[in-house]
């Protein structure tokens, strides 16, 4: 089967960068109550100081009054492991609605990749885990299911490994700053009513983007951790894995699909970071950038790949759980 190589070659190497700068039941409860309340204070003070000083700071007097009075709120669980949302509600105050789960999901992964890359280890088993949780999610029991137990991460390694705790909060804080930058990108827009089609909704989903990608660059964020969120979306949400003809998926594209990670969607995300290559205040800014701009390209077309699609599919099948631990490539047989 051609399928791992293809896919080797499209997303080899692309956490380098980061150094030189339908949903399961069992997905569903990667993390207990306990697990979640025990971090939910502090994930509400980091995304206060994220909201205030990373981010509001950095806006227009204008974007300032267009996203005034806007609240987070975190619950312990959204509707999956991916979940976050702008939630418009007529009369209320506008709300992002930022899971505790989520939150936590998107840390344990920027810990697995600096674990994974500063050790030489495969990145391969984060695919195949992220298929697995899609597609085979019974295959994992509760104590496993997380990001750090299913891929061999050593407990609380961030407290003993000050490299890895430097990369996973670099991936970390930059996911988040996207992803909230991007809900605040949907208030400034006026994106406040239900949208009338399902191009409409790609269409602010774009804009959403834009803008978020823009205010990180006026802060200086370079956004690696949006290649994370979105690798990880691309990996577990609808795509073409899920449909049985090029035809099929094109229709669910131009009919029904809000927040497609599609190759039209990375394409335009691509773009914008090469503009801002081209105006990078230094070398090695314009060429982290410009790395992003290749690998989100690279999300774009493995998403749309059959072949790719069909071979992740394949290895959520055949491989068990306990070999996401592995260190090393490995076909699926």
């Amino acid at each position: 089967m051609p399928g791992p190589e293809r896919y080797r070659i499209a997303m080899g190497g692309w956490i380098a960068a980061a150094w030189c700068l339908g949903v399961s039941p069992v997905a569903a409860q990667l993390y207990d109550d306990a697990a979640l309340q025990a971090d939910a204070a502090r994930y509400e003070e980091r995304f206060n100081f994220l909201l205030e000083r990373g981010l509001r700071d950095f806006l227009t007097a204008e974007e300032r009054g267009a996203v005034e009075g806007v609240t987070v709120i975190h619950p312990l669980r959204g509707a999956g492991p991916l979940a976050f949302k702008f939630a418009p509600v007529a009369g209320e105050a506008p709300t992002i609605v930022a899971p505790a789960a989520t939150l936590k999901f998107v840390e344990d992964l920027s810990v697995v990749y600096a674990w994974r890359y500063l050790q030489r280890q495969s990145l391969e088993p984060i695919d195949e885990y992220l298929a697995m949780l899609k597609h085979r999610a019974d295959k994992f029991g509760a104590a496993t299911s997380d990001p750090l137990s299913a891929l061999g991460v050593p407990s609380r390694v961030w407290e003993s490994n000050k490299a890895v705790d430097d990369l996973s909060l670099r991936f970390r804080n930059s996911a988040w700053a996207f992803l909230l930058a991007h809900e605040l990108g949907h208030l400034r827009l006026g994106h406040l009513e239900k949208p009338r089609s399902a191009h409409e909704s790609q269409q602010r989903e774009a804009e959403a983007d834009a803008f978020a990608v823009d205010v990180l660059a006026r802060s200086g964020t370079i956004p690696m951790g949006a290649v994370l969120w979105l690798q990880a979306s691309a990996g577990y949400m609808r795509n073409r894995s899920d449909f049985d003809s090029d035809a099929a998926y094109e229709a669910w594209l131009r009919d029904d699909a809000s927040h497609p990670v599609n190759g039209t969607r990375m394409r335009h995300l691509a773009s914008a970071m090469r503009d801002q290559a081209r105006q990078a205040a230094d070398a090695n800014s314009a060429e982290t950038l410009e790395f992003i701009a290749v690998r989100l390209e690279a999300i774009g077309e493995i998403v749309e790949d059959p072949e790719i699609q069909a071979y992740l599919r394949h290895c959520a099948d055949v491989r068990r759980a306990e070999e996401l631990s592995r260190a090393d490539d490995r076909p699926c047989k």
